[in-house]
């Protein structure tokens, strides 16, 4: 066997593979943080051209974010930055209430204590931006929050679940936080968590954190669900 010759090909595979995830999550940031609007066409010559790329791993990278449901293929030919509807909101948003909540409640058994001191320092950092009144990072913070409890949970692949499932909701996450009060609500909900979870009060913390979920679902509803995105 021609080591050298093999170890070329699994380089250059290897290396094309990171490109691919590179491009994947540039292109998925870029959907979640709104800069593709839903129904924005992805053409993979433009794509390529933008990112400095060729056309394979984006290629590579559009059949990942298709699969993750957050662009649809064209009937011919290419493809399309998701749109939700308001069932399609619903629906999701129920789901992730379950799952996260269930998640929560493991973290408030095993969360570390310098876990929960991480916990704290985002709610200070939201503090601050209440004060200054920088709306789109706070949503950035919540979302931190608690994707970092559902890691505490210790359960890999509950994580991914949630993280797979809720990651289309993040742009209008961000929306109803430029509502009036969101974020002092929301603010004043981790503190309780937190004090549950310091306690190990896994029932109480569940409950909060699907409360929070269902709130959400809620405000979204109130702009009109997709009216307003």
């Amino acid at each position: 066997m021609d080591y050298e010759n093999r170890y070329e090909e699994i380089r250059k595979i290897r290396n094309q593979a990171l490109l691919g995830d590179k491009v994947y999550k540039n292109l998925r940031n870029a959907i979640l943080s709104g800069k593709f609007e839903p129904g924005t066409r992805l053409v993979e010559d433009k794509l390529a051209k933008l990112m400095g790329t060729s056309r394979t791993p984006v290629r590579e990278a559009l059949r990942k974010l298709e699969r993750d449901g957050h662009i649809h293929r064209r009937p011919k030919g290419g493809y399309t930055v998701g749109v939700l509807f308001d069932t399609d909101i619903r629906d999701i948003i129920e789901i992730v209430a379950v799952l996260e909540g269930y998640a929560v409640y493991l973290a408030a058994y095993k969360a570390p204590k310098d876990g929960i001191r991480i916990l704290e320092d985002i709610i200070g950092k939201e503090e601050e931006c209440i004060r200054t009144n920088d709306r789109e990072e706070i949503a950035r913070l919540n979302w931190k929050f608690y994707d970092t409890l559902c890691r505490f949970a210790g359960n890999k692949r509950l994580y991914d679940i949630i993280n797979n499932i809720k990651d289309c909701l993040f742009r209008y996450w961000v929306v109803i936080f430029n509502q009036k009060g969101t974020a002092e609500r929301s603010v004043k909900n981790q503190k309780s968590l937190l004090d549950l979870i310091k306690k190990r009060n896994a029932p109480g913390a569940e409950k909060i954190a699907r409360k929070r979920i269902i709130r959400g679902k809620r405000l979204i509803m109130s702009c009109g669900g997709m009216k307003d995105f």
